[in-house]
Parts: C-alpha cells; sequence; structure tokens
C-alpha cells in the first residue's frame, strides 16, 4: 500500500522550504531530500526543483537515479558508476548479490578483479557478504573472486546459497531495507545496455521475506 502524508503550504512554497524539510525529517520510511536530482545543488536551487516538479513528482525518487550502463563505457566508468549507488546502499555490514551468474562461464580474464575492483572500497564495513546464485556456475570463477576479497579482508565471511528463483539482480544491504537493481551480471556491463536503479523499501522486504521463506537467509 502507497503511503501518502498532506501538507499544508502556505502561498509561497519557497517560505515554506524549511519547515517542510522538518517535516519530512520526522517520518519513518522516506528519505526524500536524499534524491535531488543532480549532487551540489544549493538550497536555492533545491528550493527551485521543489517548486517545478512538485511534491507529489519529487516522492517519485528513482526516476531521477536510473542510470544507463552502455557498450561504450569502459571497466572503470562502470566502477565509478554502480559505486556511486552502493554507497547509498552498502551501509551495514552484510551484502547480499542476487545473481544467477555473477560467476559466469564466459567471462573476461580480468573479471574477479574487477568484482574485487568495486567491492573494495566496501570491505573495512563488511563482515559478510552472501551470494546467492545458480548451482550451475564457474567455479574457478568462484573460487579466484573468494580468494581475492578474502586475500583483501582474511576475516570476510562469504557465503554461498543456491536457487533459480530470482532472474533479475539485486544487490541488498541487510537488513536497512536498502538495495539496488542491476539490469545485468558485473560481466554484461560493457557489452549490453543495462539499466541500474534503486530498488525501493517495499520491494526490498519482500526479496528479504521470500529469500527467508526459502530457508536461503
Amino acid at each position: 500500500m502507497k503511503k501518502v502524508a498532506y501538507f499544508k503550504v502556505e502561498m509561497d512554497p519557497m517560505a515554506d522550504y524549511e519547515k517542510l524539510v522538518i517535516k519530512l525529517s520526522e517520518m519513518k520510511g522516506y528519505e526524500f531530500f536524499q534524491y535531488f536530482p543532480q549532487d551540489g545543488l544549493d538550497i536555492e536551487q533545491e528550493k527551485e526543483w521543489l517548486v517545478k516538479v512538485g511534491l507529489t513528482e519529487a516522492f517519485y525518487a528513482q526516476k531521477y537515479y536510473e542510470a544507463l550502463g552502455t557498450t561504450s563505457h569502459r571497466p572503470g566508468d562502470i566502477k565509478a558508476l554502480i559505486q556511486k549507488y552502493l554507497d547509498r546502499v552498502v551501509t551495514t555490514s552484510k551484502l547480499l548479490i542476487i545473481d544467477r551468474y555473477f560467476f559466469p562461464n564466459r567471462y573476461d580474464t580480468n573479471y574477479p578483479n574487477f568484482v574485487g575492483d568495486i567491492l573494495d572500497k566496501y570491505l573495512p564495513n563488511l563482515d559478510e557478504i552472501t551470494f546467492i546464485t545458480s548451482a550451475n556456475h564457474n567455479l574457478p570463477v568462484k573460487n579466484s573472486i573468494t580468494t581475492l576479497l578474502q586475500g583483501k579482508k582474511p576475516t570476510l565471511n562469504i557465503n554461498f546459497k543456491f536457487t533459480e528463483d530470482f532472474h533479475d539482480r539485486f544487490w541488498i544491504s541487510d537488513p536497512n531495507d536498502k538495495g539496488l537493481f542491476l539490469g545485468t551480471s558485473l560481466n554484461g556491463y560493457g557489452r549490453k545496455y543495462a539499466l541500474i536503479d534503486y530498488v525501493n523499501m517495499t520491494d526490498v522486504r519482500k526479496i528479504i521475506l521470500e529469500l527467508r521463506g526459502l530457508g536461503i537467509i
């Protein structure tokens, strides 16, 4: 069910800006002012954006943060793009990576290092990574990535769970209800056009419940 909130707004929305920020900050489940369409806006630009799009549109934050990975992106570009999203998602000590093809049969020789480079930034705060993938996976690639990650952080607990029930790729920070959707597996970026976007809180909770129901987590 969609949560709806109503606010009493004066004639001049600009004058109500500070009041609105305080009101929204008191509401659980919203992260409204983390989702301006671009970083670095000053308060006057934020006000102008709010008045321009209106409150209803502003609450649909994902439309501003959806990104497209293209065939022209190089590994460094892809790493920076994915990390921009992960910075907002990986905020606990546990990370779930749901991807049937995370350990692919067809891959570039640098793929394990590419995975390690993306995750390296978050390893200091991560205690556990759980890969939820297909039982039919590339064992040498899995072993290479495991060795690489544990070489970076020997205390890291790495789990592997297997299911064929998830088609899309999700990276979820458990248990803070934050998630990232990837339109393809990591080895697909730079080869195909694929979206990257946040997963809304309701869907993250449904995924977690499903995983628990399957006995995976």
